[in-house]
This record gives C-alpha cells, sequence and structure tokens, in this order.
C-alpha cells in the first residue's frame, strides 16, 4: 500500500492526534507542508548501567531545575569526569545535552498539547529567559516554537474540524 493513501486513511478515520503520533514514530512530518525531519527524544534506558539509569530518572523529574556537573557527580557518588564518561558511554550523550534534549522534548509536549504562552513554558523548563529556549528550539527543532505549535497543537483536534469547522 502506498504510504500517502495509508496516512490518508489514517487522517480520514481517527483522530489528527494519531496522525502526529505515528508521524513521530516514523519521523517524517505529517502535515501537508513541507517534509520535515522531526524526531522524539527517547532516552537510552537499557544501558546496564544502573547509577546512570537512577541518575536519568532524576533528570526526568528535575529538568527544570539549574543542574551542573558538580551537583550531578555528587548525586551520583562520582567524580566529575567518570561521571560524564559513564553517562555518555550509557546515553551516547554528555549529561548537559541530555537535559537539553530533555528540555527541548518536554518543550515539544508543551506546545503540541496546551496553549501555555511561550515565555511561561521556557520558564518553566529552568531558563531564564525565553530567547535562551528559543534560540536551542530552533537549533534542534528546525521551526520556531510558534511555527511547531501553528504546525501540530490544532493536530489535536479531529482532521475535520481542523479543515472545516465543527460539524453540525
Amino acid at each position: 500500500m502506498d504510504k500517502c493513501l495509508s496516512f490518508e486513511l489514517v487522517t480520514l478515520y481517527s483522530k489528527s492526534s494519531v496522525l502526529r503520533e505515528l508521524g513521530h514514530i516514523l519521523v517524517i512530518d505529517t502535515s501537508q507542508r513541507e517534509q520535515r525531519y522531526y524526531q522524539k527524544f527517547t532516552p537510552r534506558l537499557n544501558h546496564g548501567d544502573d547509577t546512570i539509569l537512577n541518575l536519568q530518572h532524576y533528570l526526568g523529574t528535575h529538568y527544570q531545575e539549574r543542574l551542573s556537573i558538580t551537583m550531578l557527580a555528587d548525586k551520583a557518588c562520582l567524580s566529575e569526569r567518570t561521571l560524564q564518561r559513564r553517562f555518555f558511554n550509557a546515553t551516547g550523550l554528555k549529561p548537559t545535552r541530555y537535559i537539553q534534549n530533555l528540555r527541548i522534548q518536554k518543550t515539544c509536549d508543551l506546545l503540541e498539547t496546551t496553549s501555555q504562552p511561550f515565555e511561561s513554558i521556557a520558564y518553566s523548563m529552568g531558563y531564564q529567559s525565553a530567547s535562551a529556549l528559543r534560540k536551542r528550539f530552533i537549533e534542534e527543532m528546525g521551526l520556531t516554537p510558534k511555527a511547531f505549535r501553528e504546525r501540530f497543537y490544532l493536530a489535536n483536534k479531529p482532521h475535520h474540524e481542523k479543515e472545516s469547522g465543527p460539524l453540525t
């Protein structure tokens, strides 16, 4: 079956949020505009390093806090150098990059599912200014936060409502 036809069938018979999630899984843009490469950040958790896994779980709930390598090393009872080496070996990312990716993914989730202002999202992610997060977001996603929200936020509505308004 043709991929485009498959997406049209999903669009016709389910909510756009299903289509969006399918697009994330297949790493393609399901909007009717140009094809773009988007990928959800899914941390590697099956690496077998329990110390790093515990730290990842901690980061998953404390990503919005001011975090430093020194603080993370202390939390893991490791030297900074050992932390950085083991973290990279386990996750494929430096701790600072991991935290950035986590924050960008959480930002994407909020842009897709809420109408919360971007400035508010930025502060809730631990950034001191919205412009700092905006710069990182554009570097990572290739879209401004506003363009990202425009593309994906309305996808929460059923497809027929998005194009012609609610059926009456």
